[in-house]
C-alpha cells in the first residue's frame, strides 16, 4: 500500500528495552547447520504464568481465523501474523542439559511431533535438539514433550531464519502442513528475526509475567546477502511493449524499498519473491498501471504451424464419443503407488516414481487409465450418481530396461442402468461394446474388426465377460465387465464395465477416408442358425462365416439366441443374418445360394457346430 500510494512506510520499532536478570546464566545455543539455519535468536524467560490471553489478543487472533490456546502460544501466533516471523516456545524444564542445538538429524533418529505421530528421520532434516535428542522439526512442528503446557514456569523462546528449501522438503517428506512451514517455505525476513523476538518477549512480560534471564541470544555467523539483480530499461520496454522512462522506473521500484547502483538493483530483505529481473518488471507494470500496456496484437510474420496429428486425432475421437452421450474425464497423471498396484496386479514393466511428490496420492506416474476411472466410478456412486458413462484419452508412462516409455490410451467406464420408458435396460458392458463398435465403424468405414479372447486376463475384469478388440491383425486392448470380487471390495453396488485400448495403435496410422458411391443395386439377406456348445464364442463362428463368404458378404448380424429344449443344457442356438451385395450388378439367387451353402459347409467342417 505504501508503494501503491507513494506514502512513507511506517517501520517497526527498531529496539525494545527489555528488563532482564543478568545474574543467572544464559542458555547455551549451538548452531551447527549454518547453511540450513543462517540465523538463530533465542531468549530465556523465567517465572511466567500460563493462562488465558487478554481479550484484545483473543479478538485479533479470531479476526485472522485462529483460536486462542494460552497467552504464550497466542503471542507467538500474533507475532507470526504481525511480523511474518514464525516462532516457537519451549518448556525450558524439558530441555535436557539446558542446551539448544541446531543440527541435522541423525540417521534413523526418532521424533514424536505435537500431533503424537512418531517420525523416523533420515539425516537430511534440520532439527532443534537438546542433549537427549530432537525436540522440534525446525520450522515445521514442535515436539510432543517440549511444548508449553499449563504447568510451564520457565520458557525458551525461539525466533530463527530457516532455509526455505529445507523446511519445504521436510514438510513434504512427512506430510506436515502448519502455518509455520507455510511461511518458512516461502521465505521470511532475516533482518527482522531478532526484532520479532524482542517484541514477543515484551508482550510475554506484560501479559504472562516473569523476567528475562540474561540477554537475547543472537547467533548470526554468516549474514544473509542476496545478489543484486542486473536490469536495464531496454529490457523492461521489450517485455512490456511500451516506452519506459528510466527515472520513473527507478522511482517506482524505490517505493518498494529497492536500492539502485547503476544497472544493479538490491531488493529489500523481506521481498523474497523478487529474485530475477522479470520480477522487477512485473512489479513496475503493476504499480505503473496495467492500463498502460497496449492492446495491439503482434504482427504475424509466418503462417501458423499445422496442428499436431496426435492432437487432431484426439479432438476428433473425443468429439465423436461426446456426440454419443459420453462425458470426457480428465484425471491427474499421478497415482497412489499402493492403489495402482492393487488395481493392475503384477505387471511386467516398472512404474516411474516421482522424486518429490506432493503427497502419497501423487507418488507414481500411472501406467494405465483404469485405476483413475475406477476412482471416478467409486466417487460417483458414493455421492449418489448411480448411472454414468465416461471416457478418457491420456498418456501413460512406465520404465522398461532403464528407458522411459509413453503411450496414449483410450479408456472407458460405464456404470448403472439408463432409465428410459422407451427402451429396455441394457447392461453397461453391452452399451460400452456398442459405443466402441460405432466409433470403429465411423473411423474406419468398410474395414473389418472383431472381438477375441484376451491373451492375458486383467485382474479388474470378469473372466467370462471380457474380450479383446482385434483390428488389422492385432489386439489393441480389452473390454469387459468388472470382476465381481473387485466390485465387492470397493462396494460398487451397480453393474460396471471398463475398457482400455491403445489410442496410437488404433488411430495413430489412420488412413485418409476414401468414400465410395452408395450401391445402386439391391442386396440379398439370408438367415442361418447354428447349434453350438457354450464354449464356442460367437466371434469364432463369425470369422469362419466371413472367410467363406468372400467379397460379396458385406455384413453379419446376430438376430437371435435360443436356449432350452430340445437343446442340451450346455448348448445354445445363434441365428445370423447375412447380407450380400455388389456394386456392379444385381445378384442372382443361384449365385447367392451357392455362397450361402459354401458358408454352411465351411462352418460345420471347421467348427463343432450343426445347422439348426
Amino acid at each position: 500500500m505504501s508503494a501503491l500510494l507513494d506514502r512513507p512506510l511506517l517501520k517497526k520499532k527498531e529496539e525494545f528495552k527489555l528488563p532482564h536478570n543478568a545474574k543467572d546464566q544464559d542458555v547455551r545455543v549451538l548452531l551447527e547447520a549454518t547453511a540450513l539455519c543462517p540465523r538463530y535468536v533465542g531468549a530465556r524467560i523465567h517465572g511466567v504464568k500460563v493462562g488465558a490471553s487478554p481479550r484484545w489478543l483473543v479478538q485479533r487472533l479470531e479476526n485472522v481465523g485462529l483460536r486462542s490456546i494460552n497467552n504464550i502460544v497466542d503471542i507467538t501466533n500474533y507475532i507470526m501474523f504481525d511480523f511474518g516471523q514464525p516462532m516457537h516456545a519451549f518448556d525450558f524444564a524439558n530441555i535436557k542439559g539446558g542446551e539448544v542445538i541446531v543440527r541435522t538429524a541423525h540417521e534413523n533418529e526418532k521424533f514424536i511431533a505435537l500431533d503424537e505421530k512418531e517420525h523416523v528421520l533420515k539425516h537430511q532434516e534440520l532439527v532443534i535438539a537438546d542433549q537427549g535428542g530432537a525436540i522440534a522439526l525446525a520450522g515445521v512442528i514442535g515436539g510432543l514433550h517440549s511444548g508449553v503446557s499449563d504447568t510451564t514456569k520457565n520458557i525458551f523462546l525461539e525466533s530463527a531464519f530457516f532455509s526455505a528449501q529445507g523446511v519445504r522438503r521436510t514438510a513434504r517428506e512427512y506430510g506436515i502442513d502448519t502455518d509455520s512451514a507455510y511461511r518458512f517455505s516461502r521465505g521470511v525476513n532475516p533482518e527482522e528475526t531478532a526484532l520479532a523476538l524482542q517484541k514477543a518477549v515484551e508482550l510475554i512480560l506484560e501479559n504472562a509475567g516473569g523476567e528475562l534471564v540474561g540477554s537475547v541470544k543472537d547467533v548470526y555467523p554468516m549474514p544473509v546477502e542476496r545478489e543484486p539483480i542486473m536490469i536495464q530499461v531496454e529490457q523492461v520496454e521489450n517485455r512490456l511493449g511500451y516506452a519506459v522512462d528510466k527515472n520513473d522506473f527507478q522511482k517506482v521500484l524505490e517505493r518498494l524499498g529497492c536500492v539502485f547502483d547503476g544497472d544493479k538493483v538490491r531488493v529489500p530483505s523481506h521481498r523474497w519473491d523478487l529474485s530475477i529481473k522479470e520480477d522487477l518488471i512485473e512489479e513496475y507494470a503493476r504499480l505503473h498501471g496495467y492500463e498502460n500496456i497496449g492492446e495491439r496484437l503482434p504482427v504475424l510474420q509466418s503462417e501458423p504451424t499445422n496442428h499436431d496429428k496426435k492432437y487432431v486425432n484426439t479432438r476428433r475421437v473425443a468429439g465423436m464419443l461426446s456426440q454419443q452421450g459420453l462425458t470426457q474425464a480428465v484425471n491427474y497423471a499421478f497415482l497412489n503407488k499402493k492403489w495402482q498396484a492393487s488395481v493392475l496386479g503384477d505387471v511386467s514393466v516398472q512404474e516411474i516414481a516421482v522424486k518429490n511428490p506432493i503427497s502419497e496420492d501423487f507418488a507414481v506416474m500411472r501406467m494405465s487409465l483404469l485405476p483413475s476411472l475406477l476412482q471416478n466410478v467409486s466417487f460417483n456412486l458414493r455421492h449418489g450418481n448411480e448411472q454414468g458413462e465416461i471416457f478418457e484419452i491420456s498418456p501413460v508412462e512406465w520404465c522398461e530396461e532403464d528407458d522411459f516409455k509413453e503411450s496414449v490410451k483410450l479408456a472407458f467406464a460405464l456404470w448403472g442402468e439408463v432409465q428410459s420408458i422407451w427402451a429396455p435396460s441394457v447392461a453397461p458392458v453391452y452399451r460400452l461394446k456398442s459405443y466402441v463398435e460405432n466409433l470403429m465403424a465411423s473411423e474406419f468405414p468398410g474395414e473389418k474388426f472383431s472381438w477375441d479372447a484376451p491373451e492375458k486376463m486383467h485382474p479388474l475384469f470378469h473372466p467370462k465377460q471380457t474380450v479383446s478388440l482385434v483390428f488389422r491383425g492385432k489386439k489393441h486392448g480389452v473390454l469387459g465387465a468388472i470382476h465381481p470380487q473387485v466390485a465387492k471390495e470397493y462396494k460398487l453396488k451397480k453393474d460396471v464395465a471398463f475398457a482400455e485400448f491403445s489410442f496410437e495403435g488404433l488411430f495413430g496410422d489412420k488412413k485418409v477416408v476414401r468414400y465410395k458411391d452408395i450401391p445402386i443395386y439391391p442386396g440379398v439377406e439370408k438367415d442361418v442358425a447354428f447349434v453350438m456348445d457354450n464354449s464356442i464364442t460367437v466371434e469364432t463362428v463369425k470369422k469362419e462365416i466371413a472367410k467363406a463368404g468372400g467379397e460379396l458378404l458385406k455384413q453379419i448380424q446376430i438376430v437371435d439366441r435360443y436356449v432350452g429344449a430340445p437343446l442340451k443344457p450346455q448348448e445354445r442356438s445363434i441365428s445370423f443374418r447375412l447380407f450380400f451385395q455388389t456394386n456392379d450388378r444385381t445378384l442372382a439367387d443361384d449365385e447367392v445360394g451357392a455362397i450361402f451353402n459354401k458358408i454352411i459347409d465351411a462352418a460345420q467342417q471347421k467348427l463343432p457346430i450343426t445347422l439348426r
